[in-house]
């Protein structure tokens, strides 16, 4: 009976030890941060409504940012507009852009998220895009990246967000946005455009049709719009995504009217600057009564969002 006791008394002795032990651990441990949850954001429908009502009538290049002003479905979208100027640059600090993408329910699934919050403090302050490609590939649909993620980026993610919370919302809204058409960025697979010229002065929106000149010659077709609605964005490529198929500089013209029969098409040149004028002289001399207009980038344009105007004046070529 003796020995039974003192047994009792050793285990209860390296029991009170071990909870002693567990319990210091767990304070000297760090802490785990509190899961954020999607904040609930009280969107000003009536001014959304009216905004959707407005944007057909501006031009292309100024519907996307009337778009973010005015449709704030996610809160302020500036954390993710400016999501890469560093912090100590002025920009948004980290926690806010994961906020903002909380409250957007950008996160199709954990290695969404991780992906993007991953690579964001690399990208930053940088030309990669790689925290909205990783999302755009995770989640493909989800956030409108098909039939491929060229498009990814901070704009794209607030458009896609803008159309399917105003479908969802029903009535005069879904109705409007069912019938916007936006201008995309003329890009390739890779995400990538070619180095316009700067503007100069007066610029008109880009026409439909563009031949886009590279090494292997020109490629015609029609630039990008967006369409939306309840899945988000439809990309409407006209035909063969960006730059198009690849057309003998003899068959130009043709390839020209096939897209607008009218006497005198009106077409967006987009041609690198490098190139030398010769050299586009020869590709473009045989598309006679083709108005060539020289594609620039748009001035004061949103990061990340490259879209193309247009020099009112068309070139001036030497036709053969």
């Amino acid at each position: 009976m003796r020995h039974s006791f003192v047994l009792v008394l050793v285990l209860l002795l390296v029991l009170v030890l071990l909870l002693d032990a567990c319990q210091k651990h767990d304070s000297d441990a760090t802490p785990t941060p509190p899961k954020r949850d999607a904040a609930v954001v009280d969107v000003d429908w009536t001014r959304c409504e009216q905004t959707l009502a407005e944007v057909p009538a501006l031009p292309d290049p100024a519907r996307t940012k009337a778009l973010l002003d005015g449709c704030v479905v996610c809160g302020n979208w500036e954390p993710l507009i400016d999501w890469d100027t560093p912090h100590e640059q002025g920009g948004p600090t980290r926690t806010q852009i994961e906020d903002r993408m909380l409250t957007c329910n950008a996160f199709c699934d954990a290695t969404a998220k991780q992906r993007f919050l991953g690579t964001l403090d690399d990208a930053r302050g940088t030309e990669s895009r790689a925290p909205w490609r990783y999302l755009a590939e995770e989640c493909k649909a989800k956030v409108s990246a098909v039939p491929d993620v060229r498009y990814s980026s901070a704009p794209y993610f607030a458009l896609d967000r803008i159309a399917r919370a105003a479908a969802a919302r029903g009535g005069q809204a879904a109705q409007l946005v069912a019938k916007l058409d936006l201008p995309l960025p003329a890009v390739s697979l890779t995400g990538a455009g070619l180095n316009l010229l700067e503007p100069p002065t007066e610029l008109d929106p880009a026409p439909a049709i563009h031949v886009t000149l590279l090494g292997d010659g020109p490629h015609v077709g029609k630039l990008p719009r967006a369409h939306f609605g309840a899945a988000g964005i439809t990309v409407d490529y006209g035909g063969e995504p960006y730059p198009g198929p690849r057309v003998d500089p003899g068959a130009l013209a043709a390839a020209i009217r096939a897209l607008d029969p009218s006497p005198h098409p009106k077409v967006a040149l987009f041609a690198p600057r490098q190139l030398p004028a010769g050299k586009t002289q020869e590709m473009l001399a045989k598309a006679s009564d083709v108005a060539f207009h020289l594609a620039v980038v748009t001035p004061g344009g949103l990061p990340g969002w490259p879209l193309p105007m247009v020099v009112r004046t068309p070139l001036e070529l030497d036709k053969k």
